[in-house]
């Protein structure tokens, strides 16, 4: 028996059903990530990144981007790579979790699942002011009327019709109690925190950037992001406004991601990690990995710029404090991973 709340009788269709859409969803919004970025640079961003709706939405067609600041179109494609890394850690974490957990009938991942996948609702907001403005296809920024109906038929079939299942039949009494290890201690809560901090992160940043954007640089738009883009906010709004606000709407949507990913990584921690469940550790390997390895990558071309102070893409160089912290949160994730390893190496059959 599971340390979660199972079902008492087998499942049926909707769940079984339900599990596999889920894992379909989670593979799908990281190959999308995956699959962005690589037209971007490959092909063109107007492909899947800045479309015609995009430039429609702002005014500027993305070579009247490039002629007129071309780091400043280097930039937000850089940035959109940051939005990439989101979505593979979402998308990491639902596949996990939907093909383990949900697929045995546990609850908590039900709700976990369902509440990162409302959040990722936070798309609805931009495609709202496409869409009131006549603006009706799909763009890096909305999901259109067609995206809507996606994800409509991904919750009613991947969740709400397997939760009629989940909670019309009694729940078992849990059994299993978590190791009492401290190393394993120290992983679980380590791993939770960095969860909350990706939640508290993106509620704070699109807070503010829609308090004052309109008058002073958004914390999206750093002092170093300036000067690497050789347009400064005040530039960037005189050029459109509408392009400063779909700057603001781009961090929107990664931050959706960010608190979707979070609130999966923090359940995974608590639900899976601290009973010693090996599914676990790989996904909050996997998912950590895809997190943390592209933020050097990304910060490469502002090394090369000769800038390194942090920014919303590069995380910097030494002596820029944002870089030690950055190095220690990185140190942390890997002693939380790797200090209770000896844990998941014992019986599949009975970790998970």
């Amino acid at each position: 028996m599971t340390q979660a709340s199972t079902l008492e009788n087998k499942p049926s269709r909707y769940l079984n059903f339900g599990w596999r859409v889920m894992v379909i969803w989670g593979v799908g919004v990281a190959l999308l990530g995956v699959l962005t970025s690589l037209l971007n640079y490959l092909v063109s961003p107007q492909i899947l990144y800045y479309t015609s709706a995009d430039a429609q939405f702002t005014g500027i067609s993305w070579s009247q981007l490039q002629q007129t600041y071309p780091k400043l179109a280097l930039w937000l494609t850089l940035f959109f790579d940051t939005t990439a890394s989101q979505l593979l850690f979402y998308g990491i974490l639902t596949a996990f979790i939907a093909a383990t957990a949900y697929r045995r009938g546990e609850r908590w991942a039900w709700i976990s699942l369902l509440l990162a996948f409302l959040i990722t609702f936070a798309h609805l907001f931009p495609s709202f002011l496409f869409l009131s403005g006549g603006i009706l296809a799909n763009s890096g920024i909305s999901i259109g009327i067609g995206g809507t109906l996606i994800m409509l038929v991904f919750l009613l079939v991947g969740l709400l019709l397997p939760g009629t299942e989940l909670f019309g039949k009694a729940a078992v009494t849990p059994v299993d109690r978590p190791n009492g290890s401290r190393k394993l201690s120290f992983g679980w809560i380590a791993l939770l925190i960095f969860g909350a901090l990706f939640i508290f992160f993106a509620i704070i940043v699109p807070l503010g950037d829609h308090l004052y954007y309109q008058t002073q640089p958004p914390l999206t738009y750093l002092a170093t992001d300036a000067l690497f883009s050789g347009a400064s906010w005040q530039q960037v709004m005189s050029l459109s406004p509408a392009l400063g606000l779909w700057i603001v709407l781009q961090m929107d949507n990664m931050c959706a991601a960010m608190i979707g990913g979070g609130i999966l990584a923090s359940a995974v921690s608590v639900k899976g990690f601290r009973y010693s469940k090996r599914w676990a550790w790989y996904a909050l390997l996997s998912a950590i990995a895809v997190n943390w390895i592209p933020l050097y990558l990304y910060s490469i071309p502002f090394y090369q710029a000769g800038i390194y102070m942090a920014s919303t893409v590069s995380i910097g160089l030494p002596p820029d404090p944002s870089f030690t912290v950055f190095l220690i949160l990185l140190g942390v994730n890997t002693l939380a991973l790797l200090l209770p390893v000896a844990h998941f190496s014992l019986s599949r059959t009975k970790r998970g």
